[in-house]
């Protein structure tokens, strides 16, 4: 008879550390890139526009992140960090896909 695994707090805890923590710097990076924007919109309002249009790919541009922040977490082995980051980074992904299919239709 196989035995149920319970529930782990401290485990839950740890990866919604991971998705908060994936969250910030998506919010840090959403930041850099509007005051990016800003400052470029001075110069070339059409650099501008596409500067802040990259925001909308952060799903993308979150490879250059979060993979080196989960190769760290594993060396380090935050293994439930880890997994948040992963989930963050997955429904990121997924989630600015979906928006850019609905732009398509």
């Amino acid at each position: 008879m196989k035995t149920k695994k319970r529930f782990n707090q401290k485990e839950f805890q740890k990866v919604l550390s991971g998705l908060f923590f994936l969250l910030g710097i998506h919010l840090a990076i959403l930041t850099v890139l509007k005051i990016v924007a800003f400052f470029v919109s001075t110069f070339n309002p059409l650099l501008a526009a596409n500067t802040i249009l990259v925001g909308f790919y952060l799903g993308i541009w979150q490879l250059f992140y979060a993979i080196p922040i989960i190769f760290w977490l594993k060396r380090t082995q935050q293994w439930g960090r880890m997994k948040g980051v992963i989930i963050g980074a997955v429904v990121t992904f997924m989630t600015n896909i979906s928006i850019f299919m609905s732009f398509l239709n």
